[in-house]
C-alpha cells in the first residue's frame, strides 16, 4: 500500500510540474496542459486539469503496486531456486 502512495504522490507531482512548466512557457493565463476535447466533458478546466492528475495518480498507483509485487515474486522464486 504505501508503495501505491508513494506512486500516487510521484505521477501527481511529475504532472503539476510539467503542467506548470509547460504553462510558463507558453505564457498565456488562460492555458492549460490537456487537449481541448478532454476539457470540454467539465464545467471548467481547473476541474479538468484536476481530473488528469488525480486519474494519472490512480493509474501510476496501480501500475507501482503491480511492479513491486512483481519483484517481490521473481525474488522469492529466484531465492526458492537458489536453495534448492
Amino acid at each position: 500500500m504505501c508503495r501505491g502512495m508513494q506512486s500516487f504522490a510521484y505521477a501527481v507531482t511529475i504532472n503539476l510540474v510539467i503542467g506548470l512548466i509547460i504553462a510558463a512557457v507558453v505564457n498565456k493565463p488562460d492555458f492549460m496542459p490537456m487537449k481541448p476535447e478532454y476539457a470540454a466533458h467539465f464545467s471548467s478546466p481547473l476541474i479538468a486539469f484536476g481530473t488528469q492528475c488525480l486519474l494519472t495518480g490512480v493509474t501510476s498507483m496501480a501500475y507501482g503496486v503491480v511492479i513491486y509485487l512483481l519483484a517481490i515474486w521473481l525474488f522469492e522464486k529466484k531465492r526458492q531456486k537458489d536453495l534448492r
